[in-house]
């Protein structure tokens, strides 16, 4: 038990300085530094979520558009995955939540336009205290015709835009979806 609790006391020093941001801790929005730990808490926490996805209710979203869906899964009366998407003639944005007992732990954001010039980009975002502690962000212009998903090989990077700009993008998604759950169940409790 002593070499396990030194072994896994080793392994947070490391991953904890090989690690670090080179961002600022600042009160104009920079990042505390990475927490390896804590994001792979995050991750596991995400996947084990993801295993269970058969949503238990889909339904379409008018929040801006006819087109608009969204899914979740309640598990143990707790809403622990939300995947919303927004569709216009030029973009789709899917954004999936991932919640903690109501709290959010994860923000991953994707979004593909096709003007003014074709791109995709996807940004994930790690909350700890209703706060973005860590965000990683990929993304790249389209050629004309190829798929949206082709992004997907490309590596993440810590993303450079601050907590306050993330929250600007996936923030009206995030208030459209709760309130269109909010006014679903009371529906259809009825």
């Amino acid at each position: 038990m002593k070499f396990f609790s030194i072994l896994i006391t080793a392994i947070y020093l490391i991953l904890n300085s090989c690690s670090n941001s080179t961002k600022p801790d600042t009160e104009e929005g920079g990042y505390p530094p990475k927490d390896s730990l804590k994001i792979n808490a995050i991750d596991t926490f995400m996947w084990k979520i993801d295993k269970l996805w058969k949503p238990d209710s889909t339904f379409h979203l008018v929040a801006f558009n006819e087109r608009d869906t969204l899914k979740y899964i309640e598990v143990d009366g707790n809403m622990p995955r939300i995947s919303s998407v927004f569709i216009t003639d030029t973009t789709i944005i899917w954004v999936v939540f991932h919640l903690d007992n109501g709290e959010l732990k994860l923000v991953r954001y994707r979004e593909k336009r096709d003007k003014p010039v074709a791109s995709v980009k996807e940004a994930i975002s790690y909350f700890e205290k209703g706060k973005i502690f860590y965000s990683k962000e990929r993304g790249r212009g389209l050629e004309p015709g190829e798929g949206a998903g082709s992004f997907r090989t490309l590596p993440f990077t810590e993303n450079t835009r601050t907590p306050a700009e993330l929250e600007a993008e996936y923030g009206p998604f995030w208030e459209a979806s709760k309130k269109a759950i909010a006014e679903y169940k009371a529906k259809n409790q009825q």
